[in-house]
């Protein structure tokens, strides 16, 4: 199955992911998604309840502090993530096997040149 089309009506939109892929794309996305909002809602929470056990404003202002760093390093895993999976699904199979032919043709080369 080629994920990648490159000829017929498809030509003008060669190197996007086919209509075979998208569905499977779409899934990954949702399902991602779906799990990452799940897990900021129940850290919202216990950061909502540990405010609002707060004795002074200095704590307040800590709990705030640690909620936001923690947040904002979980976007970014979260982005870098889905980047990733995204990247991985939607890799033309040729590419893939054009990064495996280097190795390949450098072996072959070393073997030559140790032989020769």
């Amino acid at each position: 199955m080629e994920i990648f089309t490159t000829q017929g009506a498809t030509a003008p939109v060669a190197g996007l992911p086919s209509a075979d892929a998208m569905p499977r794309l779409a899934a990954t996305w949702m399902r991602e998604t779906m799990d990452f909002m799940a897990e900021r809602l129940r850290a919202d929470a216990r950061t909502l309840q540990e405010a609002g056990c707060c004795d002074s404003i200095s704590d307040l202002t800590m709990i705030q502090t640690r909620w936001v760093t923690e947040a904002t390093q979980a976007y970014s895993e979260a982005t870098l993530r889905f980047m990733q999976s995204f990247v991985r699904m939607g890799a033309p199979v040729a590419a893939a096997e054009e990064q495996e032919e280097p190795h390949r043709s450098e072996t072959t080369s070393r073997r030559r040149t140790r032989e020769g």
